[in-house]
């Protein structure tokens, strides 16, 4: 099944001139762009680097975020996934099996936490 657009979030219009992107694994601690959580040194993130009007920027995301966005999203700005999500689907109806097993189970956790949240 594919899952890759349960959820068409509003994205600026604003494209970068020059982008990359790697996964290192970390040699410090950094925080995720979308949970905040920390990623801890030898963990594997992915690192978002680009140009926007001549300004650089760079956004880090955890691999459970990661695995949220690649399985659910088509399209995205940083830094509002999970509000996207809780936008989408708190107490509503949760994307299908087949989507949810493609998650890390810390991402599928989260998830179910806010589709919970919503039905109290």
């Amino acid at each position: 099944m594919d899952c890759s657009c349960a959820i068409m979030a509003d994205v600026d219009d604003d494209f970068e001139q020059v982008s990359s992107t790697s996964n290192p694994r970390a040699r410090k601690t950094h925080v995720c762009c979308e949970c905040h959580r920390t990623i801890n040194i030898g963990e594997q993130y992915e690192l978002y680097k680009g140009l926007w009007d001549g300004n650089w920027d760079a956004y880090k995301t955890c691999i459970d975020c990661k695995s949220v966005r690649d399985v659910l999203f088509c399209s995205w700005t940083y830094e509002i996934m999970w509000d996207d999500i809780a936008d989408q689907f708190r107490g509503g109806e949760p994307p299908s099996s087949d989507c949810m097993i493609q998650l890390t189970k810390p991402a599928r956790d989260k998830l179910c936490d806010i589709i919970e949240d919503g039905w109290r």
